[in-house]
């Protein structure tokens, strides 16, 4: 777990952790556990998807949050395709338990 963190801030991780599937926090970075909980609380507060690009190094990095639906992921690679975009490197994280978000990286 991240140390460093005010105690309700661990508090907060370690209950937004729990929707996800076992070994979430185990295989997981913390500061990818951190991220998801900051998309997660952008997500809950504009009620709409996010969508954020950040530099890493000589490329740029998608960081996508939203509440998960079957159409979801298709729709996702689909825009990657139809614009060319190619994807060196996938990280996806998704709740097993509601709100059932989904995180793409």
């Amino acid at each position: 777990m991240v140390s460093g963190l005010e105690s309700s801030t661990l508090e907060l991780l370690k209950r937004f952790n729990r929707s996800f599937p076992q070994f979430y926090e185990q295989f997981v970075s913390s500061e990818i556990q951190l991220e998801n909980l900051r998309l997660a609380y952008r997500l809950y507060k504009v009620q709409q998807a996010v969508i954020e690009f950040k530099p890493e190094g000589n490329k740029s990095a998608l960081h996508f949050a939203y509440r998960n639906q079957s159409f979801l992921l298709s729709d996702v690679f689909g825009v990657l395709a139809a614009y060319g975009l190619t994807i060196h490197s996938l990280s996806l994280y998704g709740q097993i338990k509601r709100p059932m978000l989904v995180f793409v990286k």
